[in-house]
């Protein structure tokens, strides 16, 4: 059901089962609530940010199987594909993979170190997810550099289960068969907790056919093979958690830089995760949580007929955020974080260059980096204030400040909310490996948010926003001068609204996202049409629909829309629209004590789906999967 569209419930430790067994007029009165924004849990619609909530019931209600599909969902999002065909998201029209989105699975940043980018499609699964939150908008205040344009925060299932599961997911096309496996177990002890969730797959990233620019073809349904693994373990005692993750994204990939290899390469991203956080209470009304950080990263290993590299990049930082109650109206959040960056080069080439040609010919660098942060939230009886600023400093580029205001205001069904902020993009160690000025700056974002609420009687929410923002110094890659640079400005302006209906036996949503592309001096960005951007569509249209057939039986129908989107391929060799594209799946769920059946349908029309490229990159559209027909077994305990 879509009982979580909107965020986890107050009542987040209630099962599934009990949220059913609710009337409609109690669904109603359960308050949504997330800190992803706020310094405490707040409702969604007294959030001092653009926020959304996917919980567990919407997961498990469509059927969903990665990140990257929960995504697409999500008002303003899409999927593009990079170098090496690394899928990553655009967000209000612009690409925002490479350090501009910043994901944290259990507190932990999954972004790599080299170039900041996230990896989507396949890596991590919606059986692990027990809720993301959504920051659509900037989140550097809080969050810091990598935070530019969203902020998209997971947390695991493991530490929300007094219990374990196990989750068998067997698919197939009309040319390949995929499986992929789940398992976790939490439990809670007195003043211990304990998690551990495991997921592996052997699928496939595509079966469709590659048009190289130079009109080169390829099948990729037996080169497109996908094998992640991902580790999650936690322990805790008391005000102590600690947890540990290994994750590995390894795909083949035979479409490199745009061109077609002979055979495919290797491509594997892997990270090694360590946190420890400690909520202290040393008087009333302030809470400290020292926390410490390590990474491991080797992310971008190319392996095979073109050579490889390794580039090792190391991460270790402390946070120390304080929240400090001001009585009944008002929290303080203050903070500093100090950040040790370091990469290593190994022996290995690609291409014919060595190693260490990724960090401008040096074997060994490393950086450093010390922020202090501040927020207010402050509740009075006209409206709610909440204002901070995040200072900084970054020992090659020197440092930033940028500060955030946000008014919001709900009455009994109506809300409103004005918001302004400012964010950053820090250079990352492989973009100041290949800068060709002797300078670069860090990219600076600022952002301008209207978003208005109503709840209708009857269970029918709908809620609009316009955003305007402006990315000054945008940091860009030209393959002509073979490295980074600062361009002078590129942004949009748009709406996102959605519909929502909450009925006790079905529930239903509809979403419509439009961009304006505005001060695009971008070159690697224009499409041909002043109004729009490469790669991404202007208008986004997505649904959902939920119902329950049974107690024990549920179905799904969702999809969406996307409106032309302009991309570089072959013949044309210049922007041209794609097709209006229609994604359509469904999913059937029954379900019978502690065992669950799900049976899915993903692209029910097999339409020619493709993840464009969206900037000028020499690379024409992927091709996604046709239709697939999938399975999930799944049992409880």
């Amino acid at each position: 059901m879509l009982l979580s569209c909107c965020p986890a419930s107050a009542a987040e430790h209630a099962s599934i089962e009990e949220l059913r067994r609710l009337s409609l007029r109690e669904l109603q009165e359960v308050q949504v609530t997330t800190s992803i924004s706020s310094i405490e849990a707040r409702p969604i619609r007294e959030q001092p940010g653009i926020v959304t909530v996917l919980g567990r019931e919407e997961i498990r209600a469509r059927g969903a199987r990665d990140l990257a599909e929960l995504m697409v969902a999500v008002p303003g999002f899409g999927l593009g594909h990079d170098v090496q065909s690394v899928i990553g998201p655009t967000f209000r029209g612009l690409w925002a993979h490479e350090g501009k989105t910043q994901l944290i699975v259990d507190g932990i940043e999954f972004n790599e170190s080299l170039y900041g980018t996230i990896q989507l499609g396949g890596h991590l699964s919606a059986e692990q997810i027990e809720q993301v939150e959504i920051i659509r908008g900037p989140g550097s205040v809080r969050y810091g550099g990598t935070a530019e344009l969203a902020v998209i925060r997971v947390t695991t299932r493991g530490s929300k289960l007094n219990g374990g599961y196990a989750v068998l997911t067997p698919e197939t096309t009309a040319t390949r068969v995929g499986q992929s496996f789940n398992a976790g177990v939490g439990y809670e002890l007195a003043d211990w907790r304990l998690s551990a969730t495991a997921y592996h797959a052997q699928n496939f990233r595509s079966d469709g056919t590659f048009t190289d620019l130079e009109g080169d073809q390829a099948t990729l349904a037996r080169v497109s093979d996908l094998t992640p693994w991902n580790v999650n373990l936690g322990l805790g005692w008391k005000g102590l958690d600690v947890r540990l993750i290994y994750d590995r994204y390894e795909y083949e990939d035979l479409v490199d830089y745009g061109d077609l290899l002979a055979a495919p390469n290797r491509m594997g991203f892997e990270s090694l995760l360590l946190q420890g956080e400690w909520r202290l209470q040393p008087a009333e009304g302030v809470e400290v949580t020292p926390t410490v950080r390590y990474r491991r990263q080797t992310p971008w290993q190319v392996t095979g007929p073109a050579g490889g590299y390794e580039v090792g990049a190391d991460r270790w930082s402390v946070d120390v955020p304080t929240v400090i109650g001001l009585g009944e109206p008002a929290n303080l959040l203050v903070g500093g974080r100090y950040q040790h960056d370091a990469a290593e080069a190994f022996d290995a080439a690609y291409y014919g260059l060595n190693a260490s040609t990724l960090l401008g010919g040096e074997a060994e660098v490393s950086y450093d980096t010390w922020a202090a942060y501040a927020q207010v939230d402050l509740d009075s009886r006209w409206v709610n204030v909440s204002a901070g600023g995040r200072f900084e400093h970054h020992s090659l580029v020197g440092g930033q400040f940028v500060p955030r205001v946000a008014l919001t205001r709900a009455w009994d069904r109506f809300h409103l909310k004005a918001l302004f902020a400012q964010a950053y993009r820090t250079p990352n160690i492989g973009v100041i490996a290949d800068a060709v000025v002797p300078a670069l700056l860090p990219e600076t974002t600022t952002t301008y948010e209207l978003e208005a609420g109503y709840e209708f009687p009857g269970g029918v929410t709908l809620v609009g926003n316009v955003f305007s923002l402006r990315i000054d110094d945008p940091l860009i890659y030209s393959a002509v001068l073979d490295g980074y640079f600062n361009d002078r400005r590129v942004g949009s302006f748009g709406t996102e609204v959605e519909l929502r209906v909450r009925q006790e036996r079905w529930q239903a949503s509809l979403g419509h996202s439009w961009y304006l592309a505005t001060d695009n001096d971008v070159a690697l960005y224009q499409s041909g049409d002043p109004d729009r951007f490469l790669g991404t569509p202007a208008h986004k249209l997505t649904f959902s629909f939920t119902a329950q057939l049974r107690p024990w039986l549920d179905w799904n129908l969702n999809g969406a829309i996307l409106g032309p989107r302009a991309a570089i391929r072959f013949p044309e060799l210049v922007p041209a629209d794609l097709d209006t594209e229609f994604q359509l799946n469904t999913y059937v769920e029954a379900r019978w004590r502690r065992v669950r059946f799900g049976l899915g349908v993903a692209n029910v029309l097999d339409e020619n789906l493709v993840i464009p490229q969206p900037y000028a990159g020499g690379a024409a559209p992927l091709p996604a999967k046709g239709r697939q027909y999938f399975l999930k077994a799944g049992y409880e305990f």
